[in-house]
């Protein structure tokens, strides 16, 4: 296994959002454990994260940090981040704090950023929407969502939402823009940083969206593990990843506390004490061994939260 890189995260110090955070009023929390942040429930800690509780917050929190030379790590559920092992010093902000989520006069669902799909979907089912429950089971946040569209059984997040709050990064400006005004594609989604969006969700009654919910649940059950993961490790670009890596022998491959799924190869889960470290040998592995043997180059859909480098170490 590779040497981790060590030392002071180094797009600036830190401090820029730590000032803008405390003169904003900002919660701050510190040597925040990634484990319960990540959901492979493994890797380092969080030296400090940033808690804004409004869209207006973090626009200026965000705008101020970039302002001093930083890129803060923007973290949602934590359903596609790996979080490095050892103490990470890159600035962290956490979006859950901000939760809204309402129905509008116009028949659309307002939702903040940190609002989990399920949240979403608990709204909406309120007023006899639905429409998301193909994402039933996948604990990620409307912005994170939005940003990778995030997809399963054939259907895309992009295909319900309507409008998408994006913040400037520079002016801390925040204005919507038209779903068309996207490139949504295969994982491919909103570019920058997410404040809010509005949903367009079908009617449905209680009773379809419930039966909805369960098949898809069923079906995620079936066809995936149930130990903690982060979900697709490569995205299907170039074919099935884990059609690949199972034809390659790669199921059951253990390094340490994490394993190449026996159930789908696409997943790394972490069986107990798994560590980033080990989730990212495995990675590698699949990486090279598919290339090597198939000539297919695997593109990494998960994110790596870390001082420096990137998942796959390239």
């Amino acid at each position: 296994m590779e040497k981790k890189r060590r030392g002071r995260y180094d797009q600036g110090t830190g401090e820029g959002t730590a000032e803008a955070a405390a003169a904003l009023g900002v919660r701050v929390v510190r040597d925040a454990d990634g484990a319960t942040l990540s959901s492979y429930r493994g890797g380092g800690r969080i030296a400090r994260m940033y808690v804004p509780d409004t869209p207006q917050l973090f626009a200026a929190l965000y705008a101020a940090a970039v302002g001093s030379g930083e890129q803060p790590f923007l973290l949602g559920g934590g359903s596609n981040t790996l979080i490095d092992d050892g103490t990470v010093n890159r600035p962290v902000i956490w979006t859950r704090g901000m939760r809204k989520v309402r129905a509008e006069d116009d028949g659309r669902v307002y939702a903040e950023c940190g609002a989990t799909l399920r949240e979403v979907s608990a709204v909406a089912a309120r007023k006899t929407m639905g429409g998301l429950e193909f994402l039933a089971g996948v604990p990620a946040t409307v912005g994170g969502a939005l940003a990778m569209n995030a997809g399963a059984f054939g259907t895309e997040i992009a295909d319900y939402v309507s409008e998408i709050c994006v913040l400037n990064p520079v002016s801390g400006e925040m204005r919507w823009i038209d779903r068309d005004d996207v490139s949504f594609g295969h994982r491919m989604g909103v570019r920058g940083a997410v404040a809010a969006a509005r949903f367009v969700l079908p009617c449905v009654t209680a009773t379809e969206s419930a039966e909805r919910r369960a098949y898809f649940l069923s079906e995620r059950r079936r066809r995936q593990p149930a130990a903690p993961s982060l979900g697709s490790v490569f995205t299907g670009e170039a074919g099935a990843a884990g059609i690949y890596a199972d034809a390659a022998g790669l199921k059951g491959v253990r390094a340490g506390g994490a394993e190449i799924s026996p159930v789908h190869a696409n997943f790394i889960v972490n069986l107990g004490g798994g560590t980033a470290s080990e989730f990212r040998f495995l990675a590698r592995l699949v990486r090279d061994t598919v290339r090597d043997f198939y000539g297919v180059n695997l593109t990494a859909e998960v994110a790596l939260l870390s001082d420096g480098g990137t998942l796959l170490g390239d």
